[in-house]
């Protein structure tokens, strides 16, 4: 498979005026000759995306699912029944649309977006899931419009240069890709039930509220509840062991268990806030390796991690994702930090930035 690492989809220096909408409309939109249900939110997308394909399989033959971002390979963007889309069938594709997208200078999401949407259709697939990237309106994944459902996930700052700068101007661009069928919120967007009721009113749409799984003691129980109310709109029953599962690599990842090592992806204030209260609920005696991009809020995220561990350690991971170009915190060699740990059975976490994570992990399986 591609893995993550390689530069494998053009990179266009300037964007063009023209973009998917083009491309889509000139080949009769193909993608929306199957149902979807879009999910959108600040943290949570790809775990709810991926237990709703799992719960969707007694009940349709072929489930695609567009997840981002990759967590060790490329492919792992685009699947139909959890099975990623193979080398040969990516490129196909590729090539297939490669006229349009050097016309078009598609950027990388966009790129990533017609691949599965041809991918779906090619393959006759009876439902997708798909997961937006940033935002809803201004996504790529708002141009499926046979939409069956929209379902919100935990809603909080992520992107404030794209999205807005407080949760209400969020919460406009997120719930603003319904346009169809009806919509599920997650339990901590109980406050926001009146504004997201107001601001579908324009496309007149039902509006659900989830209740927290209480089964799960994680920050997945909101998740969970949400999925669980999503199925139950659509009438469907649901398998509760599918809960059970590993899920998306990267979200409570355990690489070790005693000691413990875990790893999760959480790279946002509110998705840090409640990594915290997870963390507590497994050790008590968490050291905590954090690294980030240089486009997060890393000083707050930082602030908060300190109020919570006692040992709070840096790392970097690329140049061009370089967050401590301040040269701020100091840093620590990562690998070493973990293998005196497990040595000396210190429990530790890793967290930050979904580029690093992937890092930690594919180091730990291969050298660790």
């Amino acid at each position: 498979m591609i893995s993550v690492s390689e530069n494998f989809i053009p990179k266009f220096q300037e964007a063009s005026k023209k973009n998917l909408r083009e491309i889509l409309e000139k080949h009769k939109n193909f993608q929306n000759q199957y149902p979807v249900i879009n999910v959108v939110g600040t943290n949570g997308k790809g775990s709810t995306s991926y237990f709703t394909s799992q719960g969707l399989k007694p009940y349709y033959s072929k489930i695609g699912l567009f997840i981002s971002p990759a967590f060790l390979y490329q492919n792992e963007r685009i699947q139909i029944n959890n099975e990623c889309i193979s080398d040969s069938n990516f490129k196909k594709i590729l090539k297939k649309f490669e006229k349009d997208i050097n016309d078009n200078k598609l950027n990388f999401f966009e790129i990533y977006t017609l691949i599965a949407m041809w991918y779906f259709f090619e393959n006759k697939v009876d439902i997708a899931v798909i997961e937006a990237g940033i935002g809803g309106v201004l996504d790529t994944t708002n141009l499926f419009e046979n939409q069956i459902a929209t379902v919100l996930t935990t809603v909080g700052l992520d992107h404030e240069e794209i999205l807005g700068y407080n949760v209400k101007e969020i919460i406009n661009q997120k719930i603003g890709i319904a346009k169809k069928g009806f919509v599920v919120i997650s339990p901590d967007n109980k406050k926001y039930f009146k504004l997201i009721k107001y601001k579908l009113q324009k496309v007149d749409l039902p509006l659900f509220q989830s209740k927290i799984y209480y089964e799960d003691k994680t920050y997945q129980k909101n998740n969970k509840g949400l999925v669980l109310k999503l199925f139950e709109v659509l009438k469907l029953d649901f398998d509760l062991t599918i809960f059970n599962n590993q899920g998306l690599f990267g979200r409570l990842t355990v690489l070790n268990k005693s000691p413990k090592l875990i790893i999760d992806g959480a790279h946002n204030v509110k998705g840090i806030q409640a990594l915290i209260k997870t963390s507590k609920i497994i050790s008590k005696n968490f050291e905590v390796i954090f690294a980030s991009s240089w486009k997060k809020n890393f000083h707050k995220e930082i602030k908060i991690l300190r109020k919570n561990f006692k040992n709070i350690y840096f790392a970097e991971f690329n140049e061009i994702e370089n967050w401590n170009f301040e040269k701020k915190y100091q840093v620590i060699d990562w690998k070493e930090k973990i293998k005196n740990n497990i040595k000396n059975n210190q429990d530790t976490l890793v967290c930050g930035s979904l580029y690093f994570v992937p890092i930690v992990y594919q180091w730990f399986i291969t050298e660790g």
